[in-house]
């Protein structure tokens, strides 16, 4: 058998990343828009991987998918042999002085909106600096986004983060207001400001996030009625222009949707939201020079 100890082949990398790619989705299925694959071209990629390294690496069938024991390790074995292979692409680059490899950075869902930041411009800059650079953008949660870059599949993230992680470091970028919103065609919608009171909210049904506990975060206690959940801020502004429902969204956000007179915001001197927008690096980061070089770029965007 030609095995693969001692003789690593680039198509041998490019199965191991496939391999990664279907763990780390949880199977073939979940794995086939991420690798633009089809199941079957999957399958046999995984069997030429198994051939290669003469091991069984995972059960896959009608019952699901499940790592062997010995695809358990060969999964921690590539963690460690792709990032030792992305840092040699860095430090031969950092050798030539050239900033290269891939970056992968990761933020929350419609920072592009957000007058505090120009995102856009710091990406901009920064491929100027280092045009060697494969760029890589995900939008995630915040504990994905902590996760991510905790497990350094993240060089660098932009996000609320209400529970710091030891192991990284947060860089204070700026703060956003949070107040609630009701959407036209709401009872509270046709209510003056001024007459709108706590218990008209206390009968209102309300939109959670399912990343965090929001009414926790709140400059004081508000007990609402929790009938709906949302997983990103376009989600919960769809949920209020329902006029069904109330949630929170960050000022600058609703502002387009309120000078349509498509929402409004209730009660927002009494009850908000002050959320610190933080960039979050990793303690030691296995490429210093993209990461500090990006977040260099970062906190000189800030408006």
């Amino acid at each position: 058998m030609d095995t693969m100890i001692g003789n690593l082949r680039d198509i041998d990398i490019k199965r191991l990343r496939i391999f990664m790619t279907i763990v780390e989705c949880g199977g073939f299925a979940p794995a086939q828009n991420e690798l633009n694959l089809s199941a079957s071209t999957m399958s046999v990629r995984m069997s030429e991987l198994e051939y290669r390294l003469g091991l069984r690496l995972c059960h896959r069938g009608r019952s699901g998918f499940e790592l062997t024991p010995e695809g358990e390790e060969v999964y921690r074995a590539c963690q460690m042999l792709l990032l030792a292979h992305e840092n040699f692409i860095s430090s031969v680059g950092a050798a030539k002085g050239v900033i290269s490899g891939e970056l992968r950075v990761g933020i929350i869902d419609n920072l592009i909106f957000d007058p505090n930041i120009s995102f856009s411009k710091a990406l901009a800059d920064f491929h100027d600096q280092a045009s060697g650079l494969e760029i890589s953008l995900y939008t995630m949660t915040p504990n994905e986004l902590e996760r991510a870059v905790l497990e350094q599949k993240l060089h660098l993230a932009i996000g609320v983060f209400y529970h710091r992680a030891t192991g990284l470091q947060y860089y204070s970028l700026f703060h956003e207001k949070l107040v609630l919103y009701c959407g036209a065609g709401h009872p509270l919608y046709g209510v003056p400001e001024n007459s709108v009171t706590v218990e008209n909210l206390l009968e209102c049904e309300y939109i959670e996030r399912t990343y965090g506990q929001t009414l926790s975060h709140l400059n004081k206690p508000l007990l609402l009625k929790t009938c709906a959940f949302s997983s990103s801020l376009e989600a919960t502004a769809i949920l209020i222009q329902t006029g069904k429902y109330i949630g929170f969204l960050p000022q600058y956000y609703a502002l387009q949707w309120s000078k349509q007179e498509l929402m409004k915001p209730l009660l927002a001197d009494e009850f908000f939201i002050e959320s610190e927008v933080s960039a979050a690096i990793h303690r030691k980061p296995q490429n210093e020079a993209k990461t500090q070089g990006l977040l260099a770029k970062v906190l000189d965007s800030i408006a």
